[in-house]
């Protein structure tokens, strides 16, 4: 069962005086529905098991159907990627997209045919990060800052503040346990969705203290940046075993996620 944020313009009765442009509040908007955006960015590992320092990475720039955002330049975003179908999230006609809630989800991706893994090939898929040292340190050294055409540099916080899901201790899957010690082929718990901050059936996002405006013909520019060098030990493995892998090697890419719930709105006429 997943469960998703339930979510009414009543959310924004408090921001109703919030500029747009100059002259239109969020409260002369007229509303059109409630949706969600999401976009995907990969960050290349230099150093096994690290992360390095001051690493920055935008999202909600590269549309479906372009190239960017860490991806390889022969590979085009697809709708497993994003669902921006603008530029630099830059709405297009009188449409305006207000978020008033967000959740970052992290993990690894990884190419089974040791190649890289940003090129779009078939054999690339999303991985656990498999020590919740090493994502607990992801979370809590990235932050994410918005900017809205020319206008101030806001700092949201860390990727931690916005989990999706539980987070790193959120409540662990129901599978069968196949490894180690505990191996019985019965079902248990085995492996904590908080090894990528959440996992793909829970989507429990986190209100923005002050939504993001998305107005139209302007830019919007969201960025991920690391703050000093990220290293881990290898920690705990995802099964409850030792680890004994790395948790990121140097063909590997650190996976980002923003899912952005709000409103999509279109300005006032006359």
């Amino acid at each position: 069962m997943s469960y998703h944020s339930q979510m009414t313009p009543e959310d924004l009765s408090a921001f109703a005086r919030l500029t747009v442009v100059p002259g239109v509040t969020v409260g002369d908007l007229a509303f059109v529905q409630a949706t969600s955006l999401f976009s995907t960015a990969l960050i290349d590992i230099t150093t096994i098991n690290t992360i390095a320092s001051n690493r920055r990475r935008r999202v909600f720039q590269t549309p479906i159907g372009k190239t960017g955002q860490g991806f390889g330049p022969a590979y085009a975003l697809t709708e497993s990627e994003t669902n921006l179908q603008v530029d630099n999230f830059q709405m297009e006609g009188n449409e305006v997209f207000v978020a008033t809630h967000a959740c970052w989800s992290v993990c690894k991706r990884v190419s089974a045919g040791g190649a890289a893994a940003n090129l779009g090939a078939a054999d690339e898929m999303q991985n656990l990060i498999p020590s919740t040292d090493a994502l607990w340190a992801i979370l809590s050294n990235t932050y994410w800052e918005v900017t809205v055409g020319d206008d101030i540099t806001r700092n949201y916080g860390l990727l931690k503040d916005y989990p999706q899901g539980g987070g790193v201790y959120g409540v662990p899957t129901m599978e069968a346990v196949t490894t180690g010690a505990a191996a019985t082929g019965m079902i248990g718990y085995n492996t904590p969705i908080g090894a990528q901050s959440g996992s793909p059936s829970i989507h429990c996002s986190r209100p923005l203290a002050l939504p993001i405006v998305a107005p139209p013909n302007i830019g919007v520019k969201i960025e991920a940046r690391t703050g000093s060098t990220i290293s881990a030990p290898i920690g705990v493995a995802h099964t409850g075993a030792a680890g004994t892998a790395n948790w990121m090697d140097l063909l590997d890419y650190l996976q980002i996620r923003l899912v952005l719930e709000g409103y999509l709105f279109t300005m006032p006429v006359g």
